[in-house]
């Protein structure tokens, strides 16, 4: 890194340029070149060359103690760094809900061990509920969740906001409509909802319980991936991440729509216990938070897939 100031030091302490070329396994003019090299940077001479032997100047005398200075200062940090690096060694035990875990955890794994591959991620899969008394029990050292933690003795953290979206079959006769329609007016219709213990049930039965709605008929599932395959084939309707749906939206399987009466946000949580993070959390916490800057607040999106959006949200203010 100060490899200059390395030639400096050893052309001092030897007084000699072959002799230190020898012992940096350098030519002699390339000794030569560092050294004018470093005198031009810095305006001053350093050494008094002579055909016997090389005298350091008053400056390089100066020169000399801090270049000692920096050199062990860098030592220092490389034997830091390589403490830091062996520390990162070993297993890092993660849990994420069904729609983390599908959706939106594997883009933030694959850059994560692509920065950090001595971190062995142990990564499972399960709905909040599970992922809340594992991390409670010490089985795992982070929970990636959908909505709050029940756990008062968890740390928690918002992580980003997923906006969610009543999902239709594309030949619904609600995305004909110019305006979105409200929640009550659903009522009559089947639903499908994921089961207890999910994230998406919770925001469910709460936005359910909050507007006094009681739907006709539920169809009760437990992925993600059933509930859209439910819709696609007329089962009913559901309301979803659009993280977790942004491929069917893209490809037209499904039709995503707002509510005219309810906002349908909520936070995705980072949860963990409050005492002694390993340094492998820490890393992991510090580019959790700085990932989530660089995806699209709306969820994993396109340019295609967000000009699409853009033309449902105009259709229905027209």
């Amino acid at each position: 890194m100060f490899f200059p100031l390395e030639v400096f030091v050893t052309v001092y302490e030897l007084k000699n340029f072959t002799r230190s070329a020898e012992k940096l396994y350098l030519t002699q003019p390339a000794v030569s070149g560092q050294i004018q090299q470093l005198e031009q940077t810095l305006g001053v001479q350093l050494f008094i060359r002579s055909p016997r032997k090389v005298q350091p100047t008053a400056a390089g005398e100066v020169f000399y103690t801090y270049a000692k200075r920096i050199l062990a200062e860098e030592a220092a940090l490389m034997r830091e760094l390589d403490v830091h690096q062996r520390s990162l060694m070993g297993s890092l035990r993660i849990g994420a809900s069904y729609t983390i875990g599908e959706a939106v955890l594997p883009s933030l794994i694959s850059q994560f061990v692509s920065r950090y591959p001595q971190v062995e991620l142990e990564v499972m899969v399960e709905n909040s509920d599970k992922i809340m008394m594992e991390v409670c029990s010490g089985e795992i050292d982070l929970g990636l969740i959908e909505g709050m933690s029940s756990k008062k003795e968890l740390v928690r953290e918002d992580w980003l906001t997923d906006v969610l979206s009543l999902i239709v079959p594309p030949h619904d006769p609600l995305t004909k409509r110019k305006t979105p329609p409200k929640l009550k007016e659903l009522e009559d219709r089947a639903w499908v909802i994921r089961e207890e213990g999910s994230g998406t049930r919770a925001f469910l039965d709460d936005l359910f319980l909050k507007h006094h709605f009681t739907p006709k008929r539920k169809l009760i599932l437990s992925s993600n991936t059933g509930i859209k395959e439910a819709v696609m084939n007329d089962l009913g309707i559901s309301i979803l991440s659009q993280y977790a749906v942004a491929r069917e939206a893209l490809h037209g399987d499904l039709a995503l729509l707002p509510l005219a009466d309810v906002v349908l946000e909520r936070p995705f949580s980072l949860i963990y216990r409050p005492h002694h993070p390993s340094l492998r959390l820490e890393v992991f916490l510090d580019f959790a938070r700085s990932w989530v800057h660089h995806i699209h607040p709306g969820g994993v999106k396109s340019g295609e897939d967000q000009g699409a959006d853009e033309s449902d949200e105009h259709r229905f203010q027209a």
